[in-house]
C-alpha cells in the first residue's frame, strides 16, 4: 500500500497536498515499459489532476550524474527478460481495491497520523481506501539477481500535470526486497511517498491551494512555542 503527499519543493513545510481519488489509467502493451510501471490519474485536495507513473527498478543507480548542484540519477527497469525461470505476464500489477485492509496492514496505518480517535477507528472499519495504491510486484529478487543474490527493487515514481503533460515531478522510494511471488516479509509492505513537485506548477496557485496554504500557515503559528 502507498501513501503519497505532495510537497512544494521549496517549501514543503507550508506547502502540500494530498490525494482524494487515485484511478489507474490503461497503458497499451506495447508501450516499451508497459510490464514493468502502471499509470495512475490522481485527483488532488486543490481540485488539480495529475498523472502518476510507477516503475519497478533496481535499488542501485544504472548511473549518476551532477547538473549543477543537483544529484541526477538514472535507473534500470526490472523486466521479464532477465527472469531466470522464465516468468511471463505484468511485474507491476494495481490490485483490486475490493473488501478489507490485511490484519497487518491495517495495524501499520492505524500508527500513522489521524486528528482523532473517531478517524482512526473509522479508517480501521472501512474497506481498502481509494486514496490509496495498492500496488503488487510479481517477480523475485532471486530470479531476476542479475549476479548479486541481495538485489533489492525500488518503486520509481514520475508525475506529469494532466492538463499540459509537462513533467511536475520525482521521487524513489527505499530498496524494497521481494524475497519470491506474492511474498510480504513480515505481512503487507506500507510505503509513505513524499513526492516534491516544482515551484512553477500552476497547481500551486490555485485559488483552493491559496485557502490550503493560509490554513497551514495559520496552524503552524497556532502550535509554535508560547512564551
Amino acid at each position: 500500500m502507498v501513501k503519497l503527499d505532495f510537497l512544494h519543493e521549496l517549501t514543503p513545510q507550508t506547502k502540500s497536498f494530498s490525494v482524494v481519488e487515485a484511478n489507474q489509467v490503461r497503458q497499451s502493451q506495447d508501450e516499451e515499459t508497459a510490464e514493468s510501471s502502471l499509470r495512475y490519474e490522481l485527483t488532488l485536495n486543490n481540485g488539480s489532476k495529475i498523472l502518476l507513473n510507477v516503475y519497478v527498478v533496481y535499488s542501485v543507480p544504472d548511473e549518476a550524474t551532477k547538473d549543477g548542484d543537483e544529484d541526477c540519477y538514472t535507473w534500470k527497469l526490472v523486466k521479464r527478460g532477465y527472469c531466470k525461470r522464465g516468468c511471463k505476464g505484468p511485474i507491476l500489477r494495481a490490485i483490486q481495491r475490493f473488501g478489507k485492509l490485511g490484519r497487518r496492514c491495517s495495524e501499520i496505518w492505524s500508527s500513522t497520523n489521524y486528528r482523532s480517535v473517531k478517524q482512526l477507528h473509522d479508517q480501521a472499519a472501512n474497506s481498502k481506501d481509494h486514496r490509496f495504491l495498492f500496488i503488487s510486484i510479481d517477480e523475485a529478487c532471486t530470479h531476476v539477481a542479475m549476479g548479486d543474490k541481495k538485489t533489492r527493487f525500488r518503486l520509481l515514481f514520475g508525475v506529469d500535470d494532466a492538463r499540459t503533460g509537462k513533467k511536475i515531478g520525482s521521487a524513489v522510494s527505499a530498496p524494497i526486497r521481494v524475497l519470491a511471488n506474492n511474498d510480504a516479509p513480515n505481512g503487507a509492505a506500507y510505503i509513505n511517498m513524499p513526492i516534491p513537485l516544482t515551484e512553477n506548477w500552476e497547481g500551486w496557485r490555485s485559488p483552493l491551494a491559496e485557502r490550503l496554504r493560509r490554513s497551514l500557515d495559520a496552524a503552524a503559528v497556532l502550535e509554535g512555542p508560547q512564551t
